[in-house]
């Protein structure tokens, strides 16, 4: 309908439709051009569009916003994706900029730091953090970018990062943040946050939480109440498991204990938020 032919987004987005048997060059056909960024390209997101879009090119780029985006580039083909399955390369460097591994460890894997033109000038008022990142080098600018990789092929390839920073749908989350929210909240003593990841692709973000004794005390109460609750309302449906085979009662009891479960424990985060939206009033 409005005759697109190129796409660009990060992997995880093209995901979503890559689940609709409809998404293909049959349905979609001027879509040519497949450009990706902000995150790790899946192996199998690249075949998958290969096999959906056989006529199209799946290019992958790497490259933070400090240097412009998009400082490499390389076309995704099923020769590739057969060669490097478990991580995909981000490209060749482009013309008039150098990236240099830093203190390379032995698996030739260092830290990634960007010289060029495309690097910027800084962040806006905040020179503490400019000395770090930024430096002139070879008459231009670097830039220390966090994140690690390695060469192959001449071909650059992400590894992973250098400190809690993370990318998930193509959003930048320091993982400390999101612990320091929750301690904030005086219901909880201590957080931790880490990423679920597959190979390399950030899937979600998981936290675990250790909290005071008042509120694990007003969970099991209302756990409790509710369990009480249920069983009551059970207990009033029996005539109409007497009245049903005993195979079939046995597959409905499994049935009524999983959602049992499943409601005790929507009480439990009910209960919670409810404690702590009450505390913070």
């Amino acid at each position: 309908r409005y005759a697109c032919n190129t796409w660009v987004s990060t992997p995880s987005f093209i995901s979503k439709y890559l689940l609709s048997s409809e998404f293909t060059s049959e349905n979609i056909k001027n879509l040519e051009t497949f450009l990706f960024c902000g995150e790790v390209l899946p192996s199998t997101t690249a075949k998958r569009i290969l096999n959906n879009f056989s006529n199209s090119k799946v290019l992958n780029t790497y490259g933070p916003t400090e240097a412009t985006v998009a400082t490499t580039l390389v076309n995704i083909t099923q020769e590739i994706i057969a060669k490097y399955p478990k991580n995909l390369p981000v490209g060749f460097v482009k013309e008039n900029t150098v990236i240099n591994l830093l203190d390379i460890d032995s698996e030739n894997i260092g830290e990634m730091e960007i010289v060029g033109d495309n690097v910027s000038i800084g962040y806006f008022k905040n020179e503490e953090l400019n000395a770090q990142k930024f430096q002139p080098k070879y008459e231009k600018r670097s830039f220390k970018t966090g994140d690690f990789g390695y060469f192959e092929d001449d071909m650059l390839f992400f590894a992973n990062r250098k400190d809690e920073l993370i990318k998930l749908h193509g959003f930048r989350i320091e993982l400390g943040e999101i612990d320091k929210e929750f301690t904030n909240n005086k219901n909880v003593n201590e957080a931790i946050t880490i990423p679920l990841k597959r190979g390399t692709e950030v899937m979600k973000l998981i936290t675990f939480l250790t909290v005071n004794q008042e509120i694990n005390t007003a969970v099991k109460i209302h756990t409790i109440k509710y369990e009480q609750k249920l069983n009551a309302e059970l207990e009033a449906n029996k005539e109409i498991l007497e009245s049903i085979s005993k195979a079939q009662k046995e597959l409905a009891m499994i049935a009524i204990e999983k959602w049992k479960e499943e409601q005790i424990e929507l009480v439990k985060n009910k209960s919670i938020k409810i404690i702590s939206d009450s505390n913070n009033a």
